[in-house]
């Protein structure tokens, strides 16, 4: 079992009516006490947290590769005007058959 640390912390009487309020919306077991609610609330930040960090790099990497690359940069928006060009294009085509 991962080693654990006991903490006593104050929060706003409203911040835990809508946690307790959230927590049996979600809830499909027993419900949690105050101290598990809160927990679970600090390890979904905490596995947020670094999964953000984790997708920030994978992004620099993304951008790393594409300028290694090169080639001409295309923006986003002009990349899905020509796909959706080209399938309505398409779609046109096959309900004409």
């Amino acid at each position: 079992m991962a080693e654990t640390e006991m903490l006593s912390v104050q929060v706003p009487a409203a911040v835990m009516t809508r946690a307790r309020d959230a927590a049996r919306e979600v809830s499909d077991g027993p419900n949690l006490s105050d101290s598990e609610l809160v927990a679970h609330a600090l390890l979904d930040w905490s596995y947020r947290l670094e999964m953000s960090e984790a997708d920030v790099e994978r992004v620099r990497e993304a951008v790393r590769e594409a300028d290694e690359m090169g080639g001409p940069y295309v923006p986003m928006d002009e990349v899905f005007d020509r796909l959706e060009a080209k399938f309505r294009k398409l779609a046109k085509e096959s309900t004409q058959g």
